[in-house]
């Protein structure tokens, strides 16, 4: 392509024929500001597993050739594919928006054919991320930035997807700069505040179980749903770190619970599965356990689905030695998506947390007969039920009617501080629960 600066042609050959990474400001620079001209940026990240698979420093450098390689013969005169920093692939092509996208689809499609590493044949993905600049009016520096983020972004959504750089991405980076400051500033600070939700046996309205969540002192992460903070924690490395601080919060309270409720009841605290893919996971929690002088038969780990495909298979690992010592596991926001029900095939179980949204539709018939399939669902796999976000007498009603098992939400009970909690129980609003906490529970 004659408009192509020489300074990229003579990078694209480089980068095609040695290991070395050409830097991709003077790239951007050269082809997209150098000529004057406009066009866009398409970064590629290949799966971890693309690396991983390769034995040695040379293998890995051979997935990336055969990558270049792939993608030189797609784009063909259309642009130019690079080797940048981190192996990272960034293709400079002169079209708009639309063909960059066309030329992203079948980027992907060349990535996703099989490849020979170490004499295997292998299959990779790729995420793809998008920035136009057909004015060519921002700096090399800018629209690397805008690439990083819209890279991340495709990233956040898995193998396959391909996403464009737009000013709601720009802004959105902006607010998980700010989370992740926020984070790692709450983390070398006063520990977290915990709040507890008494979790109901449905069909007796006894206290079997009490939730945990902990509460931030750095007001930018109030009302941060625990879910986004840890993608966040994900994204900033700082998964161990975060849940470490949780459970080991959870295990310091659990004596003054029980002062509080009367009786030993199961302790309920959320987990990362990007956390229980670490390989000393379990070793660690049990040893948190033991040092709170806390029975690990008294723990349930509430999971939050979906799990990576590359977490599978060492999140398996994690539970099968929890639950070897008594530590019970459930799937949070059962039924929210496929993700779901692909976790009851491959995980030990020994409860499901329904999502609060099919609580919230319990006052509709189309409503009520999803969670009564459900239900079932779950009991057919030997799995008791917990029905989240109960809103109502109503929600209540309908959910002895479908014999779901537990239930938690603030008609029953709110998140509360511990000190509030006593209150609770000194009212008698806990009475009648004190007897039969063991049985539910007992396996």
């Amino acid at each position: 392509m004659d408009s192509i600066s020489a300074a990229v042609r003579l990078a694209w050959q480089t980068t095609t024929d040695v290991s070395r990474p050409a830097p991709a400001r003077e790239l951007t620079h050269a082809a997209l500001l150098g000529q004057g001209k406009g066009g866009a940026l398409i970064g590629v990240d290949l799966d971890d597993l693309a690396y991983e698979l390769a034995d040695d420093e040379q293998g890995r450098d051979g997935v990336v050739r055969a990558m270049l390689a792939r993608i030189a013969d797609v784009i063909g005169d259309d642009g130019r594919v690079v080797r940048a920093e981190n192996d990272r692939l960034v293709v400079i092509t002169f079209g708009g928006i639309s063909e960059a996208l066309d030329l992203g689809n079948r980027i992907h499609r060349v990535v996703e054919a099989p490849i020979f590493v170490d004499g295997v044949s292998r299959r990779f993905g790729a995420c793809i991320g998008v920035v136009v600049d057909q004015a060519a009016a921002r700096t090399p520096e800018a629209l690397l930035r805008e690439l990083g983020i819209a890279l991340r972004a495709a990233k956040a959504k898995g193998p396959g997807a391909t996403c464009v750089y737009s000013e709601g991405l720009g802004r959105k980076a902006l607010e998980e700069v700010a989370l992740r400051g926020a984070l790692r500033e709450e983390l070398v600070g006063p520990p977290p505040r915990l709040e507890l939700q008494p979790v109901f046996e449905v069909h007796t309205s006894n206290v079997v179980a009490v939730e945990i969540s902990a509460r931030w002192n750095h007001p930018v992460l109030e009302g941060v749903a625990l879910a986004e903070l840890f993608g966040v924690a994900d994204r900033a490395h700082l998964a161990r770190e975060l849940g470490r601080r949780i459970l080991d919060q959870a295990m310091v309270a659990v004596p003054e619970i029980d002062a509080t409720v009367g009786n030993p009841v199961r302790i309920v605290v959320e987990v990362n599965a990007r956390e229980l893919a670490m390989p000393d996971y379990a070793s660690a929690v049990l040893d948190t356990m033991q040092r709170g002088g806390v029975d690990p038969q008294r723990v349930v780990v509430s999971l939050r689905a979906p799990l990576a495909p590359d977490d599978r298979l060492p999140v398996v690992r994690s539970l099968v030695a929890l639950r070897a010592r008594g530590v019970g596991v459930a799937l949070a926001d059962f039924g929210s998506g496929l993700s779901s029900l692909r976790a009851l095939r491959e995980l030990e179980l020994d409860y499901v947390t329904l999502d609060e949204s099919f609580t919230a539709d319990l006052d509709t018939r189309e409503g009520t007969a999803m969670v009564k399939t459900l239900v079932t669902l779950a009991h057919s796999l030997g799995l008791r039920l917990m029905a989240t976000g109960v809103a109502s007498q109503d929600h209540l009603a309908a959910l002895r009617r479908l014999r779901c098992d537990l239930a938690v939400g603030d008609h029953c009970a709110p998140a509360m501080p511990l000190p509030k909690l006593a209150d609770w129980f000194a009212r008698g609003d806990g009475d009648g629960t004190r007897s039969r906490h063991r049985r539910f529970f007992s396996r």
